[in-house]
């Protein structure tokens, strides 16, 4: 957290999804973490893909990604 406050890594919010552009009801992103492996996995389905993410390309590291 202290890195991203400083500024020193910097993210993007990952909301717009191919299948649901902006309607943040129907995203169907899913992340789930294994505590034992320290993994996390994510959705493949390609109508959850990212789309439209601002300041990826070019800056952020880190992502935070919307689930309703």
């Amino acid at each position: 957290m202290k890195k991203i406050i400083d500024l020193e890594m910097l993210g993007c919010f990952a909301m717009t999804e191919t299948g649901h552009g902006s309607d943040v009801q129907s995203l169907e992103t899913t992340a789930t973490y294994d505590a034992e492996t320290k993994n996390s996995s994510f959705t493949r389905d390609p109508t959850a893909r990212k789309d439209y993410i601002g300041g990826a390309a070019e800056t952020a590291r880190i992502a935070a990604v919307s689930r309703s």
